[in-house]
């Protein structure tokens, strides 16, 4: 049987947690009708709960006389109707590496796409659909109500942890540990679930369900010793 974990373990598993950084990312862009081609990789980090979206050194596209950046739920002018969007910021240089600051309260699933529209002339560049999250974010802006989706036991565990799902819309489930190593992905098939962590390493590991869409309706951690 494995050794129970020291308190000096859980207070360094602590700080890795707390310090873990999740990302989306976007490497592939569709120009617009009348628009222009986008390159390099948009990365939209969240380090602790702050949100950064950055362009690579190999980002580039025509550059225009009043260019922003925005974060959007649909790949489409951010005027388009019915097309949720965030305006970023104003595009700082239409070549090389440079980040911009999201305001609080923004979550990294909120938005799907990285949009460069022209606003002064209302004439949209293009845009890149993000990549599903990498990692698990310390802080994801889920209350606790929301993580009651679902329950775990025994806790910390050893052998095997049991999974109860209370929420009927509940569609995935996941196992990551603290370097975002995905160990368990998989579409549920009814409201229990048994995993084997035996051979798990002791330390601490995350629980997510997810709704039909991917989006998180709860995350929960767990020990193994």
């Amino acid at each position: 049987m494995k050794k129970l974990l020291s308190t000096s373990f859980l207070f360094i598993t602590t700080l890795i947690v707390n310090g873990q950084i999740c990302t989306r990312t976007v490497s592939t862009y569709i120009k617009a009708p009348g628009g222009y081609n986008i390159y390099g990789t948009a990365t939209l980090t969240n380090n602790a709960g702050a949100l950064t979206l950055s362009f690579d050194k190999d980002f580039s596209t025509v550059g225009g006389p009043d260019l922003h950046v925005y974060l959007a739920k649909n790949n489409a002018s951010p005027t388009a109707a019915g097309n949720t969007n965030l305006e970023v910021g104003k595009l700082k240089s239409n070549s090389g590496e440079q980040s911009y600051t999201i305001p609080p309260g923004i979550n990294i699933e909120d938005y799907d796409n990285v949009l460069i529209h022209c606003k002064g002339g209302n004439h949209f560049w293009g845009g890149g659909t993000l990549s599903s999250v990498s990692g698990l974010c310390s802080t994801t802006g889920i209350t606790e109500s929301e993580q009651e989706v679902f329950s775990l036991y025994p806790n910390p565990a050893n052998e095997i942890l049991n999974i109860n799902i209370s929420n009927a819309n509940a569609h995935s489930i996941s196992i990551t540990d603290v370097t975002g190593k995905i160990l368990l992905n998989e579409i549920l098939s009814e409201n229990k679930k048994q995993v084997d962590v035996s051979k798990f390493t002791e330390g601490l590991y995350f629980v997510r369900i997810a709704d039909g869409d991917d989006k998180t309706m709860g995350i929960r951690k767990f020990l193994v010793y």
